[in-house]
């Protein structure tokens, strides 16, 4: 059986990419990245946005036959019209990318891939935090910081991807 790859993105300034890829029915994590971002002086402030460039370098060079689950976000009431504009942008560039690359893109709701992946709705970002180090203990490392809930949450969104493909493995290996 050839190698089969999953990408899960959370498309947001905060975000992250995990890249999933299944060998004979093995699992292994072959990335985990937040979203490359530079900081840019506007005006007198200073303000993030996303490096394009290095947004493909991420997950270029991958098989046709990899499968993108980006994280299909809304507006909420609670959320300003700019940060939702911004992450708008972001998933319209990953969108363009995976696109790009030739890769199938599948959409994942927050109401849905949460759901799947046993975040109780309404919950805190770090619930996403706890169910990723069950999931994969050894990279607990990885999501120490409160801010990576977003690297949390990609590698939930592209579990959540493999079990909505009907793969199953046998073992998790690293």
């Amino acid at each position: 059986m050839s190698s089969r790859y999953f990408i899960g993105i959370d498309p947001g300034l905060s975000g992250a990419v995990a890249i999933i890829r299944l060998d004979s029915k093995k699992f292994s994590v072959v990335l985990i990245a937040d979203t490359p971002v530079e900081v840019v002086k506007k005006g007198r402030k200073l303000k993030r946005q996303y490096q394009v460039k290095k947004m493909v370098e991420v997950i270029d060079n991958l098989p046709l036959d990899t499968v993108v689950f980006l994280e299909r976000v809304a507006s909420r009431p609670a959320q300003g019209i700019a940060s939702m504009f911004r992450m708008g942008e972001g998933l319209g560039i990953w969108q363009g990318i995976a696109g790009a690359l030739d890769y199938e893109l599948k959409w994942a709701t927050p109401r849905v891939w949460k759901a799947t992946m046993n975040i109780p709705s309404g919950s805190k970002k770090d619930a996403s935090v706890q169910e990723a180090i069950k999931l994969w203990p050894m990279w607990k490392d990885t999501l120490l910081r409160k801010k990576d809930h977003g690297r949390a949450e990609a590698i939930l969104i592209c579990m959540y991807g493999v079990k909505t493909s009907h793969v199953s493995a046998v073992q998790v290996k690293e």
